[in-house]
């Protein structure tokens, strides 16, 4: 008996000893992975910090940049960049400004409580309730030669949009000084904040957020109401340009699609952003990274008579695409302007008692310029609110940021600002607009014509999808700004000319 029970217990004793022994390799295991994980996650972390401040150097001007369809230079615009406000000491940006107050808890907690309340957020609205979407058919239009084509139609059109194959067209105002020479925006709008700029020098892709969902996730996050207006395959574009880091904003797979398609794809980002092009298989040569105020000048090759000056320039924002890497980016806005030169040869008049004769010879060639000029807003906040109300309240800070640009560049012909994802106020106001803010920013630009843009694709906040544009027809009109002309909401799809 008692060797029974002394075998029992023997028995028992080694079962809980392999017990614990599994116990223990269950969880060393599970810390190797967790740890492995936290390795890889650290070495990638690590990997962009070293990255935080990479960017073409600052001085003298200009920086030459080799690339095989443009000539790039450094311009200094004349701004004061040695001003580092927005630079935090030992590494990442802020938002400068007194027109920002953060808020009382960290935006992450607070968005993921916004997410949580599903009561709370818009319902699913269906297929009538949302933006109309004009399929594009490019291969109808060469887009190198597109906004140049688009100069005769505007030579011989009213100010009524026109249908031309699939693309639809809004013409601006015949006008005397409009020319064959001057330069002409096509700007087609693709949802949320992604845009397609046609130029007589390049195509640009703007914040070009294409994909199903705007998260680092294939299986979650906020997913497209809307299709985009044509496949990515299509685009011909010889330049992106990328406000700030966030998945609605730097879509890495619609960039990889188009690198697969031009390896010489130019990439203009604000500071810290190079490495995730980098790990996307960009070269180093195709990344201009920029701070505030950096500003470069592309002459193409193929049209020398053709220039595009890209400016980076600030905006109220943050940036994040992990858990723990809040504004260890830059978010900007950017300022492009489009110039083309002639040379004009000056002609003496002969005169003699029978006639006058035009003589060209011994006579010096003037160089003309004729540009146009676009303000992209990205993602900004304007003010810090907690009501609607309180953005009517004159004492309260704005960002000075577009006040700026018009000082440094002068009025804008045309520009894309953000109407949509601003609330609710206490949570959003201090880095997104409102209908208002955008408004407002409308009027601090100068801007001729702009174009509402981050609204109508991805539900990101409480308001309704089409909730945006009504509020900025009822603001335009308070306010005197003529909505349909000065302001407009465009269909996706839809392209604009200037």
């Amino acid at each position: 008996m008692g060797n029974s029970t002394t075998g029992s217990s023997s028995t028992n004793g080694s079962a809980n000893n392999n017990s614990r022994s599994i116990r223990r390799l269950r969880i060393g295991s599970a810390a190797a992975i967790a740890g492995g994980i936290g390795v890889a996650f650290a070495a990638n972390y690590y990997s962009h910090a070293q990255h935080a401040y990479s960017h073409l150097p600052q001085s003298p001007f200009p920086v030459l940049i080799s690339h095989p369809s443009f000539v790039v230079t450094r311009v200094d615009i004349g701004s004061d960049n040695d001003n580092k406000e927005h630079h935090v000491s030992g590494g990442g940006f802020r938002n400068p400004d007194a027109s920002f107050r953060p808020n009382r808890d960290s935006f992450l907690v607070s968005f993921g409580r916004l997410m949580l309340f599903g009561d709370r957020m818009p319902p699913t609205p269906q297929p009538h309730e949302l933006p109309r979407v004009r399929t594009i058919d490019w291969t109808q239009a060469d887009l190198k030669v597109r906004a140049a084509a688009v100069v005769d139609a505007v030579s011989s059109t009213s100010a009524l949009p026109i249908e031309s194959g699939s693309i639809h067209l809004q013409m601006p105002a015949q006008s005397q000084s409009q020319s064959p020479a001057s330069p002409v925006f096509a700007l087609t709008w693709f949802g949320h904040a992604a845009f397609f700029l046609s130029t007589s020098a390049a195509n640009i892709l703007l914040d070009p957020c294409l994909s199903e969902r705007c998260s680092p996730f294939s299986f979650a996050g906020p997913r497209r109401l809307i299709l985009p207006p044509c496949e990515v395959s299509l685009l011909d574009i010889d330049v992106v340009v990328i406000s700030h880091n966030h998945y609605d904003h730097l879509d890495i797979d619609v960039l990889k699609s188009l690198r697969a398609k031009n390896t010489n794809l130019l990439v203009f980002v604000p500071l810290g952003n190079k490495t995730l092009l980098l790990d996307a298989g960009f070269k180093a040569s195709n990344i201009i990274e920029c701070d505030w105020w950096d500003s470069y000048n592309l002459q193409s090759r193929h049209n020398p008579h053709c220039h595009l000056q890209i400016s980076c320039t600030p905006s109220q924002h943050f940036s994040s695409r992990y858990l723990w890497d809040k504004n260890s980016t830059l978010w900007s806005s950017w300022h492009i302007q489009s110039t083309t030169t002639t040379t004009t040869a000056i002609a003496s008049i002969d005169e003699t008692e029978n006639n006058s004769a035009a003589s060209f010879d011994q006579t010096p060639a003037v160089l003309l310029k004729k540009s146009k000029s676009f303000f992209f807003g990205g993602d900004t906040g304007y003010r810090t609110v907690h009501t609607f109300a309180e953005e009517f309240d004159p004492s309260l800070p704005t960002c000075p940021a577009f006040r700026q640009v018009r000082a440094r560049f002068g009025p804008v012909d045309i520009a894309a600002l953000p109407i949509g994802a601003y609330s609710p106020r206490s949570l959003l106001s201090n880095v997104h607009c409102s209908p208002r803010d955008a408004v407002d920013i409308h009027r601090d630009l100068e801007s001729r014509k702009s174009v509402a843009m981050h609204w109508g694709t991805f539900v990101l906040s409480r308001e309704g999808v089409m909730e945006p544009p009504r509020i900025l027809r009822d603001v335009c009109e308070k306010i005197g700004v003529e909505f349909g002309k000065e302001f407009v909401v465009v269909d996706v799809g839809e392209t604009i000319v200037v």
